[in-house]
């Protein structure tokens, strides 16, 4: 149900039909009262701007002329408490005509005609400049692309740069730096309707209602949420300004709220839940609380893990702004490839992290999948997981795949086996001056007990690739590891069980086939002296009723000190 603006059912009807002309200056001007509102009204959000600058910005100030921008130094600035800048948060969807290289620096530092930019960034000067903002951060103009070390540096800084913005201009809706995203919404965002009915309101007034049906959408299926860069982006600014498919929206500490649409009091007007998980995330009372902490962190990797990466070696840098702000806030936990471990505690947050899997059976079974549409099972069908070949990560890290993962939830009902311990954990980064950024190696030493695979024709292999002896549940993370899983089977490799966690009575697995109650760790094969990791496994009884609580004890036999790499 909707009302129209001018109409006197307006006290009474909260939702309004979208606005789908972004671009238009009504749009502009409600852009800047919710900015004024949020910086001057909201007590929560008046201390997010002022004072810090980045290396680089570029200059949108009027008297270098209305075609004209340039980029600055900081050091040139000299910036005050009065000092503010906007990021810029977009898809690059390939590489860019106008960007800043050595050889250019200095020439963009004398001016660039707007003109010769995207449109994205043309749009985004026009919104910054409505926004009365003088300065504006854009990855490809103020970090020079071919300097390497000037690349490092400034990612590194990213975390600074996003969360020190007065605002954050979300291009959401333009899945390349050439389409813009001030163009006028196209299609019909209603399934049904809208239908115009009188409405008498409670002060006996006349005006007029339209009843519609919304049609199918997902905030999900933006291009910006499907890059990985953009989510740190997108939950470290203290403000975001999104410019969605259907609409132009705001989210800020206190509210969450859109240009028309839906209004679910819960939520605000828009989807904004990774924010809002986020900001939980940082408050005070949540850093007392490490398994918020990691369950957070978990939530977050399985959103990041689904995004897509133009250069596969961005994996670890492009979730580095968020690691870093995380490390600051959890200063117990110690950051290792995409995982955190503290040492201190007796209970070990790092084994639960190392249960992650991959939906490996969405993607080889598609004819299974026809519940959600002919569309999405052709697409799932021509798409298999499998182990990076950009990213160099150790092979207990969710980063050494590519493509989604998944962690399994038992709650608080798992716990470490008592034979398994975490002896020690090391990732060296690629750049020592960037301990969030790309890794050239890690390992874990671990000390728990092992059982060798025994090979075996009597293997059922499950709808969801896992595979079956009796007594044992084997899933593995990829299809290159489902082939040594094959191998291990026909005694062509070798292979072992390290037996990670055990269950406690009321335990419940999220994973079809698995018994949260029973034993459950690692698959590992030999890499020269040290293991890799291959999948999960677990074990169960269920299958096999001559598999007793009894033979646990002595399952997996005496502990061993290895390494996992």
């Amino acid at each position: 149900m909707l009302r129209g603006s001018g109409n006197s059912a307006a006290p009474y009807i909260s939702s309004r039909p979208f606005n789908g002309y972004v671009g238009s200056s009504a749009s502009f001007q409600l852009a800047g009262r919710w900015l004024v509102e949020c910086s001057e009204g909201h007590e929560e959000c008046r201390s997010l701007a002022g004072g810090f600058c980045p290396t680089r910005l570029v200059d949108l100030k009027r008297g270098l002329g209305l075609d004209f921008v340039k980029v600055v130094s900081s050091w040139s600035l000299r910036p005050t408490r009065e000092t503010v800048y906007a990021t810029l948060s977009y898809c690059w969807g390939g590489d860019q005509a106008i960007k800043t290289l050595r050889s250019t620096l200095q020439s963009h530092q004398a001016g660039i005609k707007i003109s010769s930019l995207s449109q994205t960034l043309q749009d985004a000067i026009k919104v910054a400049r409505s926004l009365r903002v003088e300065f504006l951060w854009i990855d490809s103009l103020c970090i020079v692309q071919d300097d390497p070390r000037d690349v490092t540096e400034e990612i590194s800084r990213m975390s600074d740069y996003y969360e020190n913005a007065f605002i954050c201009i979300s291009a959401a809706s333009a899945s390349s730096c050439n389409e813009g995203f001030l163009q006028p919404r196209s299609g019909n965002p209603y399934h049904h309707g809208p239908f115009e009915l009188p409405y008498r309101g409670p002060d006996n007034s006349m005006g007029s209602i339209k009843l519609v049906t919304y049609a199918d959408y997902s905030s999900a299926l933006e291009p910006a949420k499907a890059r990985a860069w953009i989510m740190q982006e997108s939950l470290l600014a203290p403000r975001l300004l999104s410019y969605s498919y259907r609409n132009l929206a705001w989210s800020c500490r206190r509210v969450n709220c859109s240009d028309g649409g839906p209004y679910r009091p819960a939520h605000g007007w828009h989807d904004f839940k990774e924010r809002e998980n986020w900001r939980r995330s940082q408050r005070e009372d949540a850093h007392s609380h490490e398994s918020f902490s990691i369950k957070y962190w978990k939530e977050l990797v399985q959103s990041y893990s689904r995004r897509g990466l133009t250069v596969p070696e961005d994996k670890f840098p492009a979730l580095s702004a968020v690691a870093q702000k995380y490390a600051h806030t959890n200063s117990s936990l110690k950051y290792l490839a995409g995982l955190w471990h503290n040492t201190s505690h007796k209970c070990h947050p790092l084994f639960s992290q190392l249960f992650w899997t991959t939906p490996l059976y969405e993607f080889r079974f598609s004819h299974n999948l026809s519940f959600l549409g002919e569309r999405y099972s052709r697409n799932l069908e021509a798409k298999s997981i499998h182990r990076s070949r950009g990213c160099l990560a150790p092979s207990w890290s969710w980063a050494a795949i590519d493509g989604p993962i998944i962690y399994e939830d038992w709650g608080d009902h798992m716990f470490e086996a008592s034979n398994f311990k975490i002896l020690d954990a090391r990732v060296d980064a690629e750049i020592q001056q960037a301990p969030f950024g790309a890794v050239r190696s890690g390992w874990l030493t671990v000390k728990g007990g092992m059982r060798e695979i025994v090979p075996s024709t009597e293997v059922a292999v499950l709808p969801s690739t896992e595979m079956v002896q009796p007594g044992v549940v084997y899933r593995p993370d990829s299809e290159e590891d489902n082939k040594d899983l094959y191998k291990i089977m026909n005694g062509r490799m070798q292979g072992w069980l390290l037996e990670v966690a055990s269950g406690g009575g009321n335990a419940k697995s999220t994973t079809p086939h698995w018994n949260a109650n029973m034993p459950k760790g690692l698959i590992l094969v030999a890499d020269r002296a040290d293991y890799r990791r291959i999948g999960l496994f677990s074990l169960e009884n269920e299958r096999d009723s001559s598999f007793s609580n009894t033979d646990l004890s002595s399952y997996f036999g005496e502990p061993q000190t290895i390494t996992i790499v």
